[in-house]
């Protein structure tokens, strides 16, 4: 952004305050390039002047919103948690199985909701025994579920094959077939608003993956809150695999299946919002450890910043061999990084991410560029996407493991290096 135009914390507010995004989860670049690319878009000339635009056009928020979330699903992705919701289906009680309610948030393009269907079709449910609300506060990505139709590129998790049953090709696209389609009801919706909370103990299955990370820890406790009070007593609540830490344990009691992040709805009491007292100690308890988590960070900014910590998290000679495949701006970020010129190689990221927003290696080096500079928020945010677009990753689940564990977060650390020593097993194909 140029010099005298607004600073970015003012579109940050704005989203923040449109989508409950914690602007850490994004990171300010993110941001700017969503930002300038609305100013393009709508031919004006300056941040300022799109500011005022924004605050005048109360729609063009949800334009800003739609430039910042970008969707990244396909079919059966991580195809876990739908094999637990089929073994989770065929234990349920008969009485509840009569007629199941899901929802599945935020749904993106469709490709999980129409999944959930595809699995309960397959499993022996049939169309009249359940219904699937799919929310998303993406108008641009509810219009392409809603249609139904997909690429290949939909299709990229191994071992399934339902495009022959359940899809119609005509060239290179997937037509998904209607008997589908009608059992998805798509809602464009902010889980945040007072509103949405359609009543309690609706749900008999929670389909919340990847959503709390781009929220901060008091907006990831509404959510949580919302979701305890619409699932039914013994339903089942899948995460995704980067959020395992953010649950309620009193809450949500995890389900003994391997690899799902999935959780049956327990018997925790939930804080009465109605006591003050116990508002105030819930408040005090959130900034104790807002604070313990700063000072903290500055404690370990420096050990994060030696080379001895750069050198067990910077690529081996297995990973600089980078396959023909790979832009050519990822194998430049390494040198840059040896260099010192970290700017330029957060450069080569971003640009990298203009090609492809799903670009894992991208992130993994944003994150480990604001780890040298000192921004962990940012830097932890980063590798947590890396994480979600490659779940194998292991020089992000290494990293972000000696953050966590350098900041006390002990059980999270500890949880990363159990995915780490898994990650490691599946890739040497002992899995």
């Amino acid at each position: 952004m140029s010099s005298g135009d607004v600073n970015i914390g003012d579109f940050k507010a704005l989203l923040k305050e449109a989508m409950g995004l914690h602007p850490s989860s994004i990171g300010d670049v993110s941001i700017e390039r969503a930002v300038n690319h609305r100013i393009t878009t709508l031919g004006l000339s300056s941040t300022t002047e799109y500011l005022h635009y924004v605050k005048a056009h109360c729609e063009e928020v949800h334009h800003l919103v739609e430039e910042v979330v970008v969707p990244e699903t396909w079919f059966f992705r991580n195809d876990a948690p739908f094999k637990a919701l089929a073994w989770f289906i065929e234990k349920y009680s008969p009485e509840k199985r009569r007629y199941l309610r899901i929802l599945s948030l935020p749904c993106s393009t469709g490709e999980e909701p129409y999944s959930i269907a595809i699995t309960l079709l397959e499993h022996g449910v049939s169309a009249s025994e359940f219904t699937i609300d799919a929310v998303d506060i993406s108008g641009k990505a509810l219009e392409k579920a809603r249609k139904g139709v997909y690429t290949k590129y939909s299709f990229r998790e191994e071992g399934y094959h339902y495009q022959e049953k359940y899809f119609t090709k005509a060239d290179d696209v997937y037509y998904l077939a209607e008997c589908v389609k009608r059992q998805v009801n798509y809602t464009r919706a902010n889980v945040l608003d007072a509103a949405f909370c359609p009543g309690m103990d609706i749900y008999d299955v929670i389909f919340c993956r990847n959503l709390l990370i781009y929220f901060d820890k008091e907006t990831q406790l509404k959510a949580l809150e919302k979701f305890y009070a619409m699932l039914k007593p013994g339903g089942l609540f899948c995460l995704g695999h980067a959020e395992t830490s953010q649950y309620n344990k009193a809450n949500f009691l995890p389900l003994n299946y391997p690899s799902a992040f999935a959780y049956t709805k327990g018997e925790g009491v939930l804080p009465d919002r109605r006591s003050t007292a116990s508002n105030v100690k819930a408040l005090e308890d959130i900034y104790g450890k807002l604070a313990s988590v700063v000072e903290k960070d500055r404690h370990i900014r420096n050990s994060i910043l030696a080379r001895e910590n750069e050198k067990n998290t910077r690529p081996n000679k297995k990973h600089l061999e980078v396959s023909a495949t790979e832009p050519d701006g990822i194998r430049q970020i390494d040198q840059l990084i040896d260099e010192g010129r970290l700017k330029e190689a957060k450069a080569v990221c971003e640009s990298s991410l203009n090609e492809n927003h799903d670009e894992d290696e991208a992130y993994y080096y944003l994150g480990f560029i604001a780890s040298l500079e000192g921004r962990l928020a940012e830097a932890e945010s980063y590798l947590r996407k890396s994480i979600y677009l490659d779940p194998d990753h292991i020089r992000a689940l290494s990293l972000l493991e000696r953050m966590l564990g350098q900041r006390g977060d002990v059980d999270q650390a500890r949880q990363l290096a159990l995915r780490k020593a898994r990650a490691k097993r599946r890739i040497e194909g002992e899995e």
